[in-house]
């Protein structure tokens, strides 16, 4: 029901007067509120211009997205956080502290958008990229994990127990780096 009225409301916003626009983002803002205060969380810098980022790679995805697949309201708000992420992170570059002689940027964060999270897990042989897309699916795109399980031809609970396994391992890696000593870089 819920892609259903999403679907009408994205086809409006594309063919229709703007004012369907305004009422798409309108209907989106719990959604890109949450997002908002996930991503700001900590943030130096402009919110206003984080929130800004948010809208627009929400609104691009409005006029761009596929509306014929699965959960297109949770894509949406997913394409404007990929965008928002996408400038804080290039902003959290620019911003360098000095103080007593000595110069540093803000500490690599452990964290990112998901689906990089996932990528760097595989790529350090944290978890195999089977398991990165069980999770990514499942967890981010909102496949049911029967689906899943049966996209990988493995059973509902076979994949359920692979999932919280690598979920495990997941998360003790990025603890790991949590505590991790911060590099300093000079000016």
């Amino acid at each position: 029901m819920r892609d259903t009225v999403w679907r009408e409301l994205v086809a409006r916003a594309r063919r229709g007067p703007a004012a369907w626009v305004v009422a798409a983002a309108g209907m989106a803002l719990p959604g890109l509120r949450r997002t908002a205060g996930a991503l700001s969380a900590g943030m130096v810098g402009e919110r206003a211009d984080l929130d800004a980022e948010l809208l627009a790679g929400f609104l691009q995805a409005l006029h761009t997205a596929d509306i014929d697949a699965a959960h297109v309201y949770p894509r949406l708000i997913r394409a404007g956080e990929r965008a928002a992420l996408r400038f804080r992170d290039a902003d959290a570059r620019h911003q360098v502290v000095s103080g007593g002689g000595f110069w540093s940027s803000a500490p690599a964060r452990p964290w990112d958008h998901p689906d990089l999270v996932l990528l760097r897990a595989v790529a350090a042989n944290v978890i195999t990229a089977g398991e990165a897309t069980l999770i990514g699916s499942t967890r981010l795109d909102l496949v049911p994990l029967a689906k899943a399980a049966a996209q990988a031809g493995i059973s509902v609970a076979a994949a359920r127990q692979r999932r919280r396994r690598a979920e495990h391992r997941l998360a003790a890696s990025l603890s790991d780096h949590e505590h991790a000593p911060t590099p300093t870089y000079g000016p």
